[in-house]
């Protein structure tokens, strides 16, 4: 039996950068310079929504959490430890250079979700479909157990293909 801990209410605390390091050289937010708009939904509004749509796809209710002996606090954990996922929100590459520090990052997520044992595990992506495309055409032949998800910023859900994974994907 897989051991699980949850949690109903992460607290985070946010920091902006006027927060954190003074404003140098009359740059920044406390000098009436606006900042930069950002694209998309955000990270922290991706995993709520992407909480919302995968507890929608597989019928159960998921909440952050760790399973296990994995030392990782997972975005979303079903009752039991029987389903187990992470969002992954990248800013867009620009280009068509491979991303080396995010498929590095996508690879010790689907390995440390490999260790929790769950039989049904997943990552679901956002805001730039690309990384996860390149990453299972590099790699996917390596994956066995974790489906890859790609959520828009609209809430539409699309499991990606793994055509080099044994079973598609799936163990």
């Amino acid at each position: 039996m897989l051991q699980v801990t949850t949690l109903q209410s992460p607290a985070r605390r946010r920091f902006t950068p006027s927060s954190v390091l003074p404003a140098q050289g009359g740059r920044g937010p406390a000098h009436g310079c606006a900042r930069r708009r950002r694209r998309g939904l955000g990270s922290s509004k991706f995993e709520a929504l992407a909480r919302q749509r995968m507890s929608e796809h597989y019928d159960v209710p998921l909440e952050p959490g760790w399973v296990g002996q994995v030392h990782k606090r997972f975005d979303f954990v079903a009752p039991y430890g029987r389903i187990v996922g992470d969002a992954m929100y990248y800013t867009p590459v620009r280009g068509t250079r491979w991303p080396p520090a995010k498929a590095a990052s996508i690879t010790e997520h689907v390995w440390l979700l490999e260790k929790t044992g769950a039989p049904e595990t997943f990552l679901v992506f956002g805001n730039d479909r690309q990384v996860p495309v390149l990453w299972l055409e590099r790699y996917g032949n390596l994956v066995s157990g974790v489906t890859f998800f790609f959520l828009s910023d609209e809430g539409a859900l699309e499991e990606l293909p793994n055509a080099g994974a044994v079973g598609g994907g799936r163990p």
